[in-house]
Formats: structure tokens, sequence, C-alpha cells
């Protein structure tokens, strides 16, 4: 089997799982034109094939040349093949649809990031991430000058989420911290100076260690600035989420609190740079009183002295003071100031949540309560899904007793009652979001 005819099998069995899927699911918007780019782009493929494999047979064109070009072709199918499946296991019954659909509009009228569009993924592990979209652009980039075909470049960014939370309002709110590192992307942390700035610093410090401290820091960095952008952008929900994430998997032991891993930063750093965001966004008199906001509040405190190295480096003297060097320089005051002034720059035009939710918490907690979608208008308008998504979360750390008042069949007691009434509140809250993008869509067709 030649390798011409081995890529042309392996483009038509992706096209025709793409148009399977298709024809049998529905999905989120910009992922339906991700999969319908990937069908167009794989029939352009396969008549390039075909007219390569008659220069294959035409001896006037060098063998290598041949070659080389379906080695372009190859490389660009392999690294969108590990775009696709992710995204068709992402049909609408799979995602939270009102609230990726939100988020969409919401980052996409960011001037930093203008008409960015997003495409849902589906994560068999209990985390989320950003599938990085510059592995695309190199599809593309492979692609492009060989095949004749819709191929144009956007500023499309892949979000994953757990296949457990497709129900749910709450956990997904940690999607905007991946679309922190999709701002990071595109946007970048450091403006050129800057980084001019870093990579001669840490050139003084780390010596022969700089090859392996400059891009380690660069992600810790990247990591406490996707924080600070989903704060900016979605409010006290994501810190809440997170919160709630980590009392799941790990349930915040001061040890985790403060150890540093390959990848993040200590989560007690994280939260001590998002409690800033929060208290100078006034989210303070709402979290006040709550639980988990006074455990917020305790973790902040803890100092820059007592943060750990990775249990990896922990018995390695050499590497464990190598460490303890790059922690300081992450925690230079002045370092945390640049990372929170370049994510108020980037985020000056963002609609601010708290006021958002300021103006409707009064209407979302009464509908909560009494067991009602919170889509009633408040003053000429129905609750914008920034108030709803921070009212809706609020209400399920402080307000469910309300609920239980109302639905007396329901106990607190039970695990399964408790379970059932969560997320009859987070479907509330969801199809309240559905209710003010169709009334938005509605607008704009009447304008």
């Amino acid at each position: 089997m030649d390798k011409c005819t081995a890529a042309w099998k392996l483009v038509s069995s992706l096209k025709d799982m793409v148009a399977v899927a298709r024809a049998d699911k529905t999905y989120p918007k910009w992922s339906d034109q991700f999969l319908t780019f990937c069908e167009r782009t794989a029939d352009a493929t396969t008549k390039h094939l075909q007219e390569q494999s008659k220069d294959n047979a035409d001896p006037a064109i060098p063998i290598a040349m041949s070659l080389n070009r379906l080695s372009f072709v190859i490389k660009g199918w392999e690294l969108l093949h590990t775009f696709i499946k992710p995204v068709l296991d992402a049909d609408n019954l799979k995602v939270p649809y009102p609230l990726v659909h939100f988020l969409t509009e919401h980052v996409g009228e960011l001037q930093a990031v203008k008409e960015a569009r997003f495409v849902i993924e589906i994560s068999p592990e209990l985390n989320y991430f950003q599938h990085r979209h510059t592995r695309l652009r190199k599809a593309l980039d492979y692609l492009q000058p060989l095949v004749k075909g819709p191929m144009r470049a956007q500023r499309v960014g892949f979000l994953a989420l757990p296949c457990s939370q497709f129900k749910g309002l709450f956990m997904n709110c940690l999607l905007y911290h991946e679309v922190g590192h999709f701002i990071a992307e595109e946007a970048g942390i450091l403006l050129p100076e800057d980084r001019t700035k870093l990579h001669n610093e840490l050139e003084a410090s780390f010596h022969e260690y700089l090859y392996w401290a400059e891009p380690i820091i660069d992600r810790m960095m990247e990591e406490l600035f996707a924080d600070l952008v989903a704060v900016k952008l979605i409010g006290i929900a994501y810190t809440l989420s997170y919160i709630e994430l980590l009392r799941l998997v790990t349930d915040l032991s001061p040890n985790q609190l403060k150890t540093f891993d390959i990848d993040h930063p200590a989560d007690a750093l994280r939260f001590r740079e998002q409690l800033k965001v929060l208290r100078k966004d006034r989210w303070s008199k709402y979290g006040k009183g709550l639980p988990h906001w006074n455990q917020l509040q305790e973790i902040a405190k803890i100092p820059d002295h007592e943060y750990s190295v990775p249990s990896d480096y922990e018995d390695d003297p050499e590497m464990s003071q190598v460490w303890a060097m790059l922690i300081e320089h992450l925690c230079k005051p002045e370092r945390l100031a640049g990372l929170h002034k370049r994510v108020d720059t980037l985020l000056s035009d963002r609609p601010k949540p708290c006021e958002r939710y300021a103006t409707y918490a009064k209407g979302i907690k009464e509908c909560l309560g009494h067991g009602i979608v919170p889509s009633n208008e408040q003053g000429g308008s129905i609750p914008h899904p920034l108030a709803i998504i921070n009212g809706g979360t609020l209400f399920l750390l402080s307000e469910m007793s309300d609920l239980y008042s109302t639905v007396p069949k329901r106990s607190a007691r039970s695990i399964e009652d408790r379970a059932f009434l969560e997320n009859r509140v987070e479907m509330w809250c969801l199809k309240a979001i559905e209710d003010w993008l169709i009334i938005k869509k509605s607008k704009a067709k009447s304008a």
C-alpha cells in the first residue's frame, strides 16, 4: 500500500466519522462550524491526494518532491486529528449549551480577542483544560499551501470540560480559567520589554539553570494570569467553584495548599491573588459570612516563606534550592503587580460582574428560593447571565434553606434530595441564561 493511498484512507475515515456524527447529533454553533470546516477540508485534501497520485506516476516530477508534499499533508492531518474526536464527543446533550454560548459572546466582545469563538471538547478526566490552538494553526500551515480548499485561519479557542459536568453550571465556571489561557496565547502575558527584562533577571540568577527556570516561571505566571482573567470576567463564582473543586479532590489540606508542582503555583498563592481582585471589584460584601469566603481569607494569609517545592524535588538539596529561588522570583511584589496590571489593561472594556449582580441579586434569590427560573424582568430587563451565574452560585452555597422550605418533600438530610435540588438550581440558572440569549437575539433581529 503506497503512502498516498494510506493518507487518503486516513482523511476519508475522519471525514466519514464527522459526517455520521453531524447527521445524528447537533452541536454548539462554533463546534458545528469547526466540524463543517473539517469535512470541507477533507474533501479538498482527498482531491489533492488524487492529483498527487498522478504526479507520483509522472517521471518528470522528482519522487523526493512528491513525498515532501505528501508529508506536509499527513503532518497537517496528524495535528487536526487530535482536535476532531474530543469535539465530536461534545454534542449539545453533553455540554451546558447556554453557558458556553454566553461565554463565546461574552469573551468575543473583548477588544483584546475581538470576535474570538470557542469550540467545546469533552475530557474523560475530572479536569478542565485549553487545547492550545497554535497546534491547529500549525495544521493549517501544513495544509494551506497544498490544498485548494476553504482554509481560513480564525481566532478559535478549544476549551475542554469533564464528561461528568455536562449538566452543570457551578463547576463549569472553571472554563473561564481556560479562557485566560486562550487570551494569554493570543495577547501574551508580558509586553516585549517586560519579557526581555524577565529574561535578563533570570539569566543573572539561574545561570546554567536558565533553560529550565524560564519556561517553568512562564507556566506559573500564565496560571496566575488565567486566574486573574477568570475572576475579572466572571466574578466570585470562579473562585468559589475553584475552592469547591479542590475540596472535592484534595480536601484543601494545608500541605497541598502550600505546595508548588511542576506546572502550577501553590494554590495558596493563586487564592491570594484572586482575593485581591475580588476585594478590588467589591465582592467582599457578598462573600462576607460565607464559609468559603472565610476559608479563602485564611488561605490567603499563608506567607510566601511557607510555600513548598514540588514533592519530586524535596529530597534533592540542589534542585530544592533552585526551586526556592524560582518561587522567590515568582512572588516578587512587582512581578505579581505587573500581572494584575496586564490583565487590567487587556480587560479594560469588560462588563463588571459585581455591578451586574448587584442590579439583579434580590430578584434572582427570590426566584430560586421559590423554585422559579430567574428570568423575571427587573427595571425593564431580565437578569444578565453574569448576575445569574454569580447569583446561582451564592444561592447554592448559602441560601438553599429557602428552597427546602418551598419543597417540603425534599429533605436537606438526604444526599439524594440535596443533589436533586442543587441540580435543579443549576438547571434553572442555565434556562435563565438561555432566555437572555434568546431575547438578545430577537432584539438584534428587530433592530
